[in-house]
């Protein structure tokens, strides 16, 4: 693998760590919005505010996921590209 190509590889795994902090985030604060509405007895906005944590939960899961094969990928090729 070209040194170029290593480059955008690493720069891809940058944007998949921000993406997974940006989703850890919209949990957080779904949660933190969840307990506000139970707490003040909106029971509707705490349904969809649960809803969204779900949902962000989910994408937090896939794109790390995503990340960690990109990362295995990446290390391969560059041990596939130091034996030859």
């Amino acid at each position: 693998m070209d040194p170029k190509k290593i480059a955008n590889e690493k720069s891809m795994i940058k944007i998949l760590k921000f993406n997974e902090w940006l989703w850890i985030f919209f949990s957080a604060v779904s949660v933190i919005l969840t307990a506000y509405s139970i707490i003040t007895g909106d029971r509707k906005s705490a349904i969809i505010f649960l809803i969204i944590t779900f949902v962000s939960g989910f994408y937090y899961s896939f794109k790390r996921r995503l990340r960690i094969k990109r990362e295995k990928y990446l290390e391969e090729q560059m041990n596939s590209s130091k034996k030859h």
